[in-house]
């Protein structure tokens, strides 16, 4: 696979002198799987990856294409995918035009998760296994990612970035019970799967009979990262694009309070504690955006065509083609507290731990209220501890509502995946009211 930058500096070469201006984003990727069953390695595969995207302007006609393939026919059925779009469009009227800063981006590359092989991720596995003794098993999987990315335009605009990724998902079954745990990271080396896997036994095995069944109402609840890691996913989906905001589908009202004001969140793409990712696919800087400071609605994530429109500068949020059109958010860091897990649990004379939260469904974009169910490892607090596995119950709830109750944050904070794109960084929550409507 050639480098990211030469299949741009080849696919605008085509386009010389056949269009007015033209932009390329390419992301070449490979990565690496092993995954886990019943405590035994039962598969390793292999991907490499490349992305596409070509955006063209012809007289104001804007035209945009995808692949997937860099040969010269493929890059020649590309452009010229592109241009028959541009053709096909009506004028647009805002359209920003390309960017054309030379950028250097600094690499975050671990060479430990690039060149890791099957047998390198074969002994972490152990690791995990060992760290789940029988009857107890072990489930998951072990990834390593390396990218490279790059962006050019016919302005001048010239940039690329190394980085890499592992990350490591266990969920442990014991009798009747069962927990999850996960780490993402640039460098394989910072992981400790054998932790991870501990963590995610303590909750598979918490002492007790059969899990309890949970009322329909309101419990209060302490949320593990997991779960705040996907809802802050929706949360942002639904109200940090300026596009929506701009078009009146988003929540967000800026400068007015939104959640409670233990809530701080903001996007930062070269943040340390995270992933870096040093531009978007239009070729932007990455900018730090506070988006909801101490409960308070404060910024948004733009990419170049809603900037124009808000008269703003493009935050570099740009999403790939893999997550739609609108700018996204995807280093999202929720701000930590003072409170360790057994401060969070200590007051609660009665109450739920939640460890993960999927089927995430999506009811009232404008007030965020979202449905879903528990999963992994929920567990019934009483007198500030864990005292017995409950089983897992479907919530509804709005999420500004849920975190207007916010009780108290945790210090601990957990790097994570983002199922759509990107990824999260986000600590424990206590919440007031976590709404239960049934098993």
């Amino acid at each position: 696979m050639a480098e990211p930058l030469d299949t741009c500096e080849r696919l605008l070469a085509r386009l010389r002198g056949r269009c007015d201006e033209a932009q390329v984003f390419a992301s070449a990727e490979d990565s690496a799987l092993t995954r886990f069953a019943r405590s035994r390695i039962h598969q390793n595969c292999c991907e490499r990856q490349l992305e596409l995207r070509l955006v063209v302007n012809r007289d104001g006609r804007i035209g945009r294409a995808g692949g997937n393939q860099e040969g010269p026919d493929a890059l020649d059925r590309l452009a010229e995918t592109a241009l028959q779009a541009a053709d096909a469009a009506s004028p647009d009227p805002v359209w920003p035009g390309v960017a054309g800063q030379e950028l250097a981006a600094a690499d975050a590359w671990a060479a430990a998760t690039a060149e890791a092989s099957s047998e390198d991720r074969a002994e972490l596995v152990a690791a995990i296994c060992r760290s789940v003794p029988a009857p107890a098993l072990a489930y998951g999987g072990l990834l390593c990612a390396a990218e490279r990315r790059a962006a050019a335009s016919t302005a001048g605009l010239r940039t690329a970035q190394g980085r890499t990724h592992a990350e490591v998902r266990v969920t442990a079954h014991a009798a009747g019970g069962a927990g999850y745990a996960a780490r993402v990271a640039g460098d394989l080396r910072d992981l400790d799967p054998a932790a991870v896997a501990r963590e995610a036994l303590r909750m598979a095995t918490l002492p007790g009979p059969a899990p309890a069944a949970v009322p329909p109402g309101e419990h209060r609840a302490v949320l593990a990262p997991y779960a705040v890691g996907r809802l802050l996913e929706f949360l942002s989906f639904l109200g940090f694009p300026a596009a929506r905001h701009l078009e009146g589908r988003s929540f967000m009202r800026l400068g007015e309070r939104i959640t409670g004001e233990l809530v701080t969140i903001v996007d930062d793409g070269l943040g340390p504690e995270g992933v870096p990712t040093a531009f978007d696919c239009e070729g932007t800087p990455k900018r730090r955006v506070e988006l909801v400071r101490a409960g308070v609605a404060a910024g948004l994530v733009h990419d170049r065509a809603s900037a124009a429109r808000a008269g703003e500068r493009s935050t570099g949020h740009a999403a790939p083609p893999s997550a739609g059109e609108e700018a996204y958010a995807a280093n999202l860091f929720m701000e930590p507290g003072p409170a360790s897990l057994s401060e969070l649990l200590a007051p609660m004379d009665e109450g739920l731990l939640v460890t993960r939260v999927h089927y995430v469904s999506i009811l009232d974009p404008m007030r965020a209220v979202v449905t879903g169910v528990t999963r992994d490892g929920t567990a019934v607090v009483r007198g500030g501890r864990l005292a017995r596995p409950a089983a897992d119950v479907r919530f509804q709830a709005s999420l500004l509502e849920l975190f207007h109750g916010l009780e108290a944050v945790g210090a601990e904070r957990r790097t994570l995946l983002q199922t759509i794109h990107g990824f999260v960084t986000v600590p424990h929550v206590r919440v007031a009211a976590l709404p239960v409507t049934g098993a």
